[in-house]
């Protein structure tokens, strides 16, 4: 076996590691995918990370939609040209 192979062996025996650690914590659905998009922004990927969080926020909570479209209102009947 390969040193490449024998890495991501190891790697994924962490990351399954890590996971139980969270799932141990007692994590809902919505921290799942909260946990999950958050670490889609850490990506070195720029690509992978645009469309790992790009499919995660379809099943994200939005909060303050109402105020940002008010907000967004404001602001533009405010500029001068």
């Amino acid at each position: 076996m390969s040193k490449k192979i024998k890495k991501e062996i190891e790697d994924r025996k962490i990351a399954r590691e890590i996971t139980k650690t969270i799932i141990d914590y007692g994590v809902n659905d919505n921290q799942k995918l909260e946990i999950m998009h958050l670490l889609s922004l850490e990506l070195e990927s720029n690509d992978s990370m645009k469309e790992i969080s790009k499919f995660l926020k379809k099943f994200t909570v939005k909060f303050n939609t109402k105020e940002q479209e008010s907000n967004i209102e404001e602001k533009s009947s405010s500029l001068i040209i």
